[in-house]
């Protein structure tokens, strides 16, 4: 199971926010874990291609984190970041620096 900082899984994450989170903020929580799930799968995809390129065990953590920033930036993300705006989530920019910490396996 996936976790974020200070040990806390994603399942219990989701839990605890979607408790807090009213209407509009609950279906963008649900585009944003589909989004998740989707750039977790295709980083995947994009790193069993690389494999046979890599040569250096220890570079595979890292390999995978640029497979999934990959995944990411591939979308278009307007829509959501405008939606995000209103509850003060107006960039998905910081993803960058944490995908790292939202993506591993």
């Amino acid at each position: 199971m996936p976790r974020c900082d200070r040990g806390v899984t994603m399942a219990s994450m989701e839990t605890l926010v979607r408790s807090a989170v009213p209407g509009r903020a609950a279906v963008l929580l649900d585009e944003l874990v589909e989004l998740r799930a989707e750039v977790v799968a295709e980083g995947r995809d994009l790193l069993e291609g690389w494999r046979p390129a890599l040569r250096r065990r220890a570079f595979l953590p890292s390999a995978l984190n640029l497979a999934h920033y990959i995944a990411l930036r591939r979308r278009d993300l307007r829509g959501l970041q405008e939606a995000l705006m209103p509850l003060g989530l107006s960039s998905l920019g910081a993803a960058r620096r944490v995908c790292s910490q939202t993506s591993t396996p």
